[in-house]
C-alpha cells in the first residue's frame, strides 16, 4: 500500500518536469519495500530459526550489491559533465544530455569541447531557441562573431522575449559602428523584458555615451529597474548605477548604489561612486543644493570623506588606489593637509615614478604654504 500511494504521484498521471521517469522518484517508495523484506524476514527468521543464517547472508550479499551499484552511480554523478556524458554513452538522440553538457562545458570556457555538444542538440532538436543561444555564445567567445550573429538572430526569431540574445547579439552588434543602432535597439528589448537585467543597462548605457544625442534629449526609454530581481548581488546593482548615471538618470543612479551598499555594506567600489557623490553635491552653494535636492539628489561632504576613507582602508589595491585619489584632492579642498600628505606619501612609496602622484604632492606642498619643498617637487 505504501509502494501504490507514494509512487502514484510519480507514474506520469500528473507531469513533474520534462523528464517521463528517475532515479529519485523511487527514494520514498522504495522506503516501503524496504521496511517490508526486513520486517517480514524478521518474522520468517523467528518462526524457522534454520533460516536466519541464509537470510543474515542474503541481507550481507545484498548491502554489498548495493553498495558497489552505488559506488558506480557516484562516479557518474561526480559533476554534470560525467552526468551528462554518461547519459550520452547509455542513450540515443538525447537532446538534454547534448545541451546540458554542451553549456556546462561553455560556462567552463571550454568552448572546442562545447560546439559539437550544441550542434548535436540542435540536429535533435532544431527549434530549441535556447540551443541556439548558447552556440552562438560559445561561437562568439572563440572569436567566430560572423557565425554567432546569424544564430542569435535565429534564436529570437524562435524566442522573441530571450532576453540574454538580445544581449549577446548587441554585444556582437556594438563592435561595428554602422551597427550601433540595432545594437541599440536589442539592449532596450534585453532591458523591456528583464527589466532587472544589470548586464543590459551597462551596455545600453555604453552605448548612449558613444552615440551623440541631439541638443536637450535623452536616450532613456521608458523603462524602470526593479529593486525585487533575480540579479540582487552589489555588483550587479553597483553596473546598474553605472549605466543609469551614463543616461543622465542621477537619482535612479544613486538609488542603485545605496542599494549596492545596504546588501554590502563594505563594498569598497560602491563607496568610492556614493562617496564621490555625497562630496560633490555637498560642497554646492546653498541654492544649488535646494534645486538638486528637488531633483533628489543630497550630498555630505563629512560623509562622503569618511566612505572614501573606508575605500581606502577596505578596497583591493585598484579600488582603494582610485580611492586615494579621490580622497587627495577633496581633502586639499578642505585643507586638511596633513591627512592628504599622509595618503599621498603612502602612494608614493607605492608608485614612486608616477608623476601625477608627484604633482599632487607638490600641489599639497605648494597649497600648505610650502614653497621650497613645492618648487622642489615640481621640478622632479
Amino acid at each position: 500500500l505504501w509502494f501504490l500511494v507514494t509512487v502514484a504521484p510519480v507514474i506520469g498521471l500528473v507531469q513533474a518536469g520534462a523528464q517521463a521517469r528517475a532515479d529519485r522518484y523511487m527514494y520514498v517508495p522504495m522506503v516501503g519495500l524496504t521496511i517490508m523484506l526486513a520486517w517480514g524476514a524478521a518474522d520468517l527468521a523467528r518462526r524457522w530459526p534454520a533460516a536466519m543464517r541464509p537470510i543474515a547472508a542474503s541481507a550481507v550479499v545484498a548491502c554489498l550489491a548495493a553498495a558497489a551499484v552505488s559506488a558506480a552511480q557516484i562516479e557518474h554523478w561526480q559533476n554534470s559533465e560525467t552526468l551528462f556524458q554518461h547519459a550520452l554513452d547509455v542513450t540515443t538522440d538525447n537532446y538534454l544530455a547534448e545541451h546540458n553538457l554542451g553549456s556546462y562545458l561553455l560556462a567552463n570556457g571550454r568552448l572546442s569541447e562545447a560546439i559539437p555538444h550544441l550542434e548535436a542538440a540542435l540536429r535533435i532538436r532544431p527549434e530549441s531557441a535556447t540551443a541556439r543561444g548558447d552556440l552562438a555564445s560559445a561561437l562568439a567567445r572563440s572569436g567566430r562573431a560572423t557565425e554567432a550573429i546569424p544564430r542569435y538572430e535565429e534564436a529570437l526569431r524562435l524566442k522573441a522575449d530571450y532576453a540574454d540574445a538580445h544581449n549577446n547579439l548587441g554585444v556582437l552588434l556594438a563592435q561595428d559602428s554602422a551597427r550601433w543602432p540595432e545594437a541599440i535597439a536589442h539592449f532596450e528589448a534585453a532591458v523591456q523584458i528583464r527589466p532587472d537585467y544589470a548586464k543590459a543597462y551597462s551596455n545600453l548605457g555604453n552605448m548612449w555615451c558613444r552615440v551623440p544625442r541631439p541638443s536637450g534629449r535623452r536616450h532613456s526609454p521608458n523603462i524602470k529597474p526593479q529593486s525585487g530581481s533575480n540579479q540582487t548581488g552589489p555588483r550587479h546593482r553597483l553596473d546598474l548605477g553605472n549605466a543609469l548615471a551614463k543616461a543622465d538618470r542621477q537619482p535612479e543612479a544613486i538609488a542603485a548604489y545605496d542599494n549596492a551598499l545596504k546588501l554590502d555594506p563594505n563594498y569598497a567600489d560602491a563607496k568610492v561612486v556614493v562617496g564621490t557623490h555625497l562630496y560633490i553635491v555637498g560642497s554646492l552653494s546653498w541654492t544649488v543644493k535646494v534645486a538638486a535636492s528637488v531633483a533628489g539628489l543630497s550630498g555630505s561632504k563629512q560623509k562622503g570623506l569618511d566612505d572614501l576613507r573606508q575605500a581606502v582602508a577596505g578596497g583591493h589595491m585598484e579600488v582603494a588606489n582610485d580611492a586615494k585619489i579621490v580622497l587627495t584632492l577633496f581633502l586639499r579642498r578642505e585643507q586638511k593637509y596633513a591627512e592628504a600628505l599622509k595618503v599621498v606619501n603612502g602612494m608614493q612609496t607605492d608608485f614612486p615614478r608616477n608623476f601625477l602622484v608627484a604633482a599632487e604632492y607638490a600641489h599639497l606642498m605648494n597649497a600648505s604654504g610650502h614653497g621650497p619643498e613645492a618648487i622642489a617637487a615640481y621640478r622632479k
